[in-house]
């Protein structure tokens, strides 16, 4: 999306795109460098969004969701390993893990980029 990139070194600056993750809002530059893992819905908001979105969104907003805990759901999970090399000397390994565990009437989910 055209706007949500923030090229300059000054941290003082806010970004013209909002980005919010479960309503939360990350609203500033070192903000916007959330991992998108366990998500469920993505809506683009093109324009001026202060009214839904408050500050920092003359360029549009970007709303994520995460999955939420399924209710009387069975032990499930979800786990996945990256790894990269870009150069000959530089290696990279990420891991993702889900998982959602049934406790009786409550339930717990737990996730962790």
């Amino acid at each position: 999306m055209r706007g949500t990139g923030f090229i300059s070194i000054l941290v003082t600056k806010d970004p013209s795109v909002g980005l919010t993750v479960d309503d939360y809002a990350f609203n500033h530059v070192q903000s916007q460098f959330v991992e998108i893992f366990d998500i469920e819905q993505v809506e683009i908001f093109r324009g001026p969004q202060g009214t839904l979105f408050g500050k920092n969104t003359t360029g549009g907003a970007i709303a994520f969701t995460t999955i939420k805990p399924e209710v009387g759901g069975e032990l499930a999970g979800r786990f996945e390993v990256n790894y990269g090399q870009f150069t000959s000397n530089d290696s990279d390994i990420e891991k993702f893990v889900r998982v959602n565990v049934p406790l009786g009437t409550l339930w717990h989910r737990t996730s962790d980029p």
